[in-house]
């Protein structure tokens, strides 16, 4: 993305630079306190979402909680 990109697209980078740093935190939050969080089928098939908010649709997990 050089100079002349359009104003709409410098911003959609940003935000999603963004939320990809979210993310990372979230990640890293959820592994710290839940150590043993795993994929309740790590066979299953995974399905995503598209859209404008792409990703899993849903992501099932166990874990011990807290308490």
């Amino acid at each position: 993305m050089g100079p002349a990109a359009e104003p709409e697209v410098r911003i959609r980078g940003a935000v999603e630079s963004q939320l990809c740093g979210v993310v990372r935190i979230a990640i890293g939050t959820l592994r710290r306190r839940f150590p043993d969080l795993r994929l309740a089928d790590p066979d299953a098939d995974l399905s995503r979402r598209e859209g404008i908010l792409r990703g899993m649709a849903t992501l099932p997990v166990t874990f011990t909680p807290e308490g």
